[in-house]
């Protein structure tokens, strides 16, 4: 005759071994999740699962299923109410507190994030060379901004709608900042880790490549639309008080020589003083859409975490309710 296994009425757990489900219903640091059934595992449940092996749960008759069912809607519309009122950033530190995990640095997270892009334009290693149009800036942007596959330790910038202000997760901390000098710190960020790499790229491609000989004008013209980009900004270009060393690196540039600087300083200078408003105001609007639109998505993985936590989870719940 088949042993009847003890088997948790709670997650459904199943063992041999009657030492090994006292462990599970006394051991357990956390409760374990109501996947079977949403029940409290009271003193009195434990005792006959370890006496019994298995503890049938009562059935409730149809006059108390229906109001239990309605109590459950109206229970989850409730949760769902209080978890999209909490504050974003109080809840996403709660919840990475909670999983004994770190919000990336966004310094950091961008710089992994290019780190192959970054080395392949250091070897010269496209095989058909690299640009960055105004459709792959925004696909950029959309990169940093948006987490992939739920993995919440990427949320490190949201926008608050209400406030019109960015928060930005730098250096182990926080960071409000209102909208405009937000926009220009992630992009200061941005430039730092990658697209200094990049305008450097692109004056390999003009002065030492021989790969791409007749597309050095294209290359220009790149370089001028990143120009552009920064002139919305009010961010200076890599080359500024760069010899052509720096620019070109050792073995291609002159020490002490600024003829690199010089021309394209004066280019991004022209740029600066005929760019037109509205290019400003369209290119800031639209990396704002892009954020606001990424922090709804990244907020609606955030939430539906947070809710599937606290319908199994007590000691979560309290942490999420405690105001401290």
């Amino acid at each position: 005759m088949e042993i009847v296994p003890y088997t948790c009425c709670r997650c459904g757990y199943k063992v041999k071994h009657k030492r090994c489900m006292r462990d599970h219903l006394y051991s357990r640091k956390k409760k374990c999740p109501a996947l079977k059934n949403i029940i409290e595992l009271t003193e009195e449940i434990k005792q006959h699962i370890l006496d019994n092996r298995i503890y049938k749960i009562p059935k409730l008759s149809k006059e108390e299923k229906q109001p239990t069912f309605i109590q459950n809607i109206q229970y989850n519309n409730t949760m769902n109410n209080y978890v999209n009122k909490l504050d974003t950033i109080d809840k996403l530190t709660k919840l990475m507190e909670y999983k004994d995990k770190e919000i990336m640095f966004l310094e950091d997270d961008m710089e992994d994030n290019f780190k192959v892009r970054v080395d392949k334009m250091k070897a010269d290693s496209f095989k058909f060379g690299y640009n960055i149009d105004e459709s792959r800036l925004f696909d950029i942007i959309d990169e940093i901004s948006r987490i992939k596959r739920g993995d919440l330790k990427h949320m490190n910038i949201v926008y608050n709608e209400k406030l019109k202000e960015l928060n930005l997760y730098k250096s182990g901390c926080w960071e409000s900042l209102i909208l405009e000098r937000g926009l220009k710190e992630v992009v200061e960020i941005l430039k730092e880790v990658f697209l200094d790499h990049y305008e450097k790229y692109l004056f390999k491609q003009i002065y030492v490549s021989e790969k791409n000989f007749l597309n050095k004008q294209k290359y220009k013209e790149d370089v001028e639309r990143h120009y552009k980009f920064l002139c919305c900004f009010d961010l200076y270009p890599y080359v500024k008080d760069k010899d052509d060393m720096d620019i070109l690196g050792e073995n291609d540039g002159d020490f002490g020589k600024y003829d690199i600087e010089e021309k394209w300083m004066g280019i991004y200078t022209n740029i600066a003083n005929n760019i037109k408003r509205y290019d400003i105001n369209k290119m800031k609007k639209n990396i704002t859409d892009i954020l606001k639109n990424n922090t709804q998505h990244n907020l609606k993985d955030l939430n539906k975490t947070i809710i599937e936590l606290l319908n199994i989870d007590d000691e979560f719940k309290q942490t999420i309710e405690n105001p401290n």
